[in-house]
């Protein structure tokens, strides 16, 4: 069946759960298929998710190099997160369900990975923090051995990764439905809250978030404890460690209000919105999984634009926008730069603006060709400044949780 082609809208009796029609059916609005505020969203979509997947490869790059492996974790889940936003939005552009692809194995992909990837995301900037603090708070004269970078690392895997695996093993008991597909937004899993969802999906990501929040008050507060220790040793007006500490203090002063002003609202607003929308209840496998349509683990559902409100149709630009926010940190160093010129040398950019062959050079009295965030390790390890330190690279980005999407009522 399709859609009628007078501009009128069907009745569809799956508009009571929610959604619009299924692949089967594949009833939804009739002609015209998009208009000009969905063509704008789609616009910046695409625009920006090419942007963010380009500006986040270069930190992403910088960081594994430099070992850092939290920061390297949190680029590389930002770019998947925006790569499917960005190929979501183009395959399913406009309300036209009657072409719809039905998301075959794409969409799969997406439900069993989707809240992981998120819940990996947003665990990053907490190691990030909680390594940074807990290294500003240990004197010694020498960085870490080998060995002892090692098990940092073995750590900060476990603690990054120990709850989305266990959102993978246990995807299959808490979603309702095979899958949704919506206008723009593309893939959604359909989750019942049950007390399974609250504990294992829903209640990570804000507890992350406060202990995150936390850490980096924290973190800066010990750092300016150091930083007066030592005020003394760095007035010289000409002095080359009193410019490093004040680029420091003001990389850390930025992330620590990210964290606590941007990162932590956004969580906590979504949390909110999560449990006012539908509240835990007691767990009923066999009615959620294997009833009729819509609550049986095979249904397919798909929603059109009209069905799908503010938050629906914009949550995905939070993590568009993160991409560029990790730009400011991570791709602004002198190696970052020369990294992104070198890319749009490749491109043949240098024809059109010639000064794209000239190295680029930071000003006078700037140093560091790593990350800022090696910069700040360097300061607090304290050649000249502080004792030794050494610091994991931090994040300033956040992206929400999944929104549940259909639930059994």
């Amino acid at each position: 069946m399709s859609s009628p082609t007078d501009g009128s809208q069907p009745f569809s009796k799956w508009s009571i759960f929610g959604f619009t029609t299924t692949p089967q059916e594949r009833i939804g609005p009739g002609p015209p298929y998009t208009y000009p505020a969905l063509q704008v969203n789609l616009f910046f979509r695409v625009f920006l998710g090419f942007v963010s997947l380009f500006v986040t490869w270069v930190p992403a790059r910088l960081l594994c190099r430099n070992g850092e492996f939290a920061g390297t974790v949190l680029c590389v889940t930002l770019m998947i997160i925006n790569f499917f936003t960005l190929v979501n939005a183009l395959i399913w552009r406009d309300d036209n369900v009657a072409e719809w692809y039905a998301g075959y194995g794409w969409c799969d992909l997406q439900t069993y990975i989707q809240f992981a990837i998120h819940t990996a995301f947003n665990v990053s900037l907490f190691e990030i923090m909680r390594g940074l603090t807990a290294k500003v708070s240990i004197n010694r004269v020498s960085g870490p051995t080998a060995k002892e970078r090692r098990r940092e690392r073995i750590i900060s895997a476990l603690v990054i990764f120990t709850v989305p695996v266990i959102q993978v093993a246990l995807i299959y008991v808490v979603i309702g439905n095979r899958y949704d597909i919506s206008t723009l937004v593309g893939c959604n899993p359909v989750y019942i809250p049950d007390w399974i969802f609250f504990v294992f999906y829903i209640l990570p990501t804000p507890i992350y978030a406060i202990a995150a929040a936390i850490m980096s008050g924290v973190c800066f507060y010990r750092y300016r404890q150091l930083e007066r220790v030592t005020r003394n040793v760095v007035q010289s007006d000409d002095s080359i460690v009193a410019a490093r500490q004040h680029r420091v203090r003001k990389k850390l002063y930025f992330m620590t209000l990210f964290v606590i002003i941007v990162v932590l609202p956004i969580v906590l607003a979504f949390f909110a919105e999560n449990m006012l929308k539908s509240k835990p209840r007691v767990f009923a496998f066999h009615d959620t999984h294997f009833g009729p349509d819509p609550f049986n683990i095979a249904f397919i559902s798909f929603t059109t634009s009209d069905k799908m409100g503010f938050v629906a149709l914009g949550h995905n630009f939070i993590a568009l926008a993160a991409g560029l926010v990790v730009f400011i940190p991570f791709g602004t160093t002198v190696e970052g730069m020369n990294m992104y010129r070198r890319c749009f040398l490749a491109m043949g950019l240098g024809y059109i603006f010639p000064g794209l062959r000239k190295e680029y050079q930071p000003k006078r009295g700037r140093r560091g060709t790593f990350s800022w965030w090696s910069t700040l390790t360097r300061t607090i390890r304290g050649k000249t400044v502080i004792g030794s330190r050494c610091v994991d690279p931090p994040s300033s980005i956040s992206s929400p949780e999944c929104v549940m999407t259909n639930t059994h009522p």
